[in-house]
């Protein structure tokens, strides 16, 4: 995995954020930036997170942290229902030749970034005394007085399966141990039950409530008896001589009560865990870094509509207001009034631009006639704000009757950020129409959608009257 980040080097300004080599089994990515990897905003066009092709994405973040270091953390996800995966190896099993013995499961193979690592465990005593859970591993459920237990950790390259010691047992007792995985479940101790029951030659289920709709196992079945087969039919099946260790992973058996018919075998006791997960849909997360640099220069940028993007060269900044939104009401028969209090406003200024010439300015009081929130973005310790703000009426005015500069005031009111779900677009319909007089032009300038995608937009695209 390569999540990269660098400022570009042209206008306008935004940093670059590229993911590369994502886990194969993610299908959409989730990119947030931060300044000290604690609160992290969502860079926009990611929410909902991104699709994914072939295991990449790129993203323009034209609202950084001037000249900070920016972290980029990409988290991927797969929207795949929950499955079995992995090939899982044939049960460990262990004769104990005296009060305890350990088992050490094989790992499954074939098992990526999303997978979950599910252990079986039994034994063919009652007494035996279940094994806490080591170290990174999670008890899901344990059936007692039997001893069955089923434990989860979440796959890593550095995962290993460590020996489970179970005691309380009794000279030629022996312990079982089955790993297998799944991928895109939750696994949850308050989702998991287990439940024991008396000899009999099938093992009987309770129901269980499925869990968010899903009905994800694994549903863990053992009987201190062999058989030649079951029904239905296990995802795993191992027997050997005194016990049969059954798991039914991702199967809507796990839901409504019932009975696993046992053939071949005779009556004993029997124990059921049953684990109804939820889907997962997270897979992993990776960080990057850059410190990108606005200059000298500030910018009025507009978060949806970047192609009106525009820099400025700021020469007043008015005094700053942060207006109350408290009040003082006077009461009959009290001499104090009584204080309503609420938060105060956000600031509140003018910002006064230069323009170098009657081009310039029109362009400019074009993007901000498009009536958007605006995102001002200033060099770090420049006296005009970085944040963004709703624009009031727009002065035009000119210092020199004679001269073609123009000064723009811009009041400017903050305001709460634009929802990141309103994603940054380059160009609309009417830039197409407006650059292409008909679909055939249209197809011979623009290979692909993408392409097409790539066309930047004018302020005419937006104000048309």
């Amino acid at each position: 995995m390569t999540i990269a980040a660098a400022i570009n080097s042209g206008a306008p300004q935004y940093v670059v954020v590229t993911v590369s080599s994502a886990p194969a089994n993610a299908s959409t990515v989730l990119i947030e930036r931060s300044i000290d990897q604690v609160a992290w905003t969502t860079v926009r066009g990611t929410t909902p997170p991104a699709a994914l092709s072939g295991g990449a994405f790129t993203v323009n973040d034209y609202e950084f942290v001037d000249n900070t270091v920016n972290y980029y953390r990409a988290s991927y996800y797969d929207t795949s229902a929950p499955a079995a995966t992995g090939s899982p190896a044939a049960a460990s099993v262990t004769t104990s030749a005296g009060a305890s013995a350990s088992v050490t499961p094989t790992m499954p193979s074939g098992l990526t970034l999303g997978d979950t690592v599910f252990v079986a465990l039994a034994c063919t005593k009652s007494t035996g005394g279940v094994p806490a859970a080591p170290t990174g591993w999670t008890a899901l459920a344990a059936a007692t007085p039997d001893c069955v237990a089923l434990y989860a950790a979440d796959w890593t390259a550095s995962l290993t399966i460590p020996a489970f010691t179970v005691t309380g047992l009794a000279s030629g007792d022996k312990v079982i141990g089955k790993a297998f995985s799944m991928r895109n479940v939750a696994p949850s101790v308050a989702n998991a039950q287990a439940s024991v029951n008396a000899a009999a030659t099938g093992i009987a289920y309770p129901a269980f409530t499925a869990l968010g709709g899903t009905n994800a196992g694994p549903l863990i079945a053992f009987i201190r008896s062999i058989n030649t087969s079951v029904t239905p039919a296990a995802t795993t099946n191992d027997t050997a001589t005194g016990y049969s260790l059954l798991t039914y992973e991702n199967n809507p058996i796990s839901i409504g009560a019932g009975t696993i018919t046992v053939a071949g075998g005779v009556s004993a006791t029997s124990s059921v865990i049953q684990a109804n997960m939820s889907a997962r849909l997270f897979v992993s997360q990776e960080i990057g870094s850059t410190t990108p640099s606005l200059g000298t220069i500030a910018w009025v940028k507009f978060p949806t509509r970047p192609y009106l993007n525009r820099q400025v060269v700021t020469i007043d900044v008015d005094d700053v207001t942060k207006k109350s939104r408290s009040g003082t009401f006077d009461v009959i028969g009290r001499t104090m009034p009584i204080a309503v209090t609420d938060l105060f406003s956000g600031r509140n200024t003018t910002v006064t631009v230069r323009a170098v010439d009657r081009p310039t300015t029109d362009d400019l009081e074009s993007c901000l006639a498009a009536g958007d929130v605006i995102f001002l973005h200033a060099p770090k310790g420049a006296v005009m704000p970085t944040g963004y703000f709703a624009t009031g009426d727009i002065v035009r005015s000119r210092p020199a009757n004679t001269g073609a500069v123009r000064y723009i005031k811009i009041p400017i009111t903050e305001v709460a950020q634009p929802s990141p779900v309103l994603a940054a677009v380059l160009s609309t319909w009417q830039t197409v129409i407006n650059t292409y007089a008909t679909w055939q032009a249209l197809i011979n300038a623009k290979a692909t959608w993408n392409d097409v995608l790539q066309l930047v937009g004018s302020p005419s695209d937006v104000i048309t009257g």
